[in-house]
């Protein structure tokens, strides 16, 4: 073993700062006061109008299946099995893209009002803040990444 080895193992283990107590809720909400708050909104608003156009664009194109089927339900011809389960299928599809945009835009608005309200950026589930690099990538996100990861843990 070397001197720089022996060296490293003597050398005292630092000491972890104990965890802050966590404050108790006064039922209002936190505020998240370093933020810049107008980025975070253009942010929503940006992802908002993204969402809004997918939306019409699903919208659309269930109106046109729904023209197409009755077109061909008029024609009253045998339908093979397999074309029935397709279209089965891509209905629940699309039912599900549609439900997890409208809930997307349903956290955006969310989010636009807590921007309003100041509180933006704090956890729902515990009240400490959530981290800035998280809200960049998922700016409508209302858990901290560790209520997030326990939440999912079950």
């Amino acid at each position: 073993m070397s001197a720089k080895q022996i060296k490293q193992q003597r050398r005292p283990v630092p000491a972890q700062k104990p965890r802050k107590a966590q404050p108790k809720s006064s039922g209002r909400p936190r505020r998240r006061d370093r933020l810049d708050m107008s980025a975070f909104r253009a942010l929503l608003l940006q992802e908002q109008a993204r969402l809004t156009r997918e939306q019409n664009e699903i919208e659309s194109r269930t109106a046109r299946r729904g023209k197409l089927d009755a077109a061909v339900e008029e024609q009253d011809f045998d339908e093979n099995p397999g074309d029935a389960a397709s279209e089965t299928l891509e209905r629940g599809t699309e039912l599900a893209l549609e439900r997890n945009v409208r809930d997307l835009l349903e956290q955006i608005q969310l989010s636009l009002s807590k921007i309003e309200d100041g509180s933006y950026g704090v956890c729902d589930h515990c009240g400490r803040a959530i981290a800035e690099r998280r809200l960049k990538a998922l700016p409508y996100a209302t858990l901290c990444i560790e209520c997030k990861d326990r939440m999912e843990r079950g």
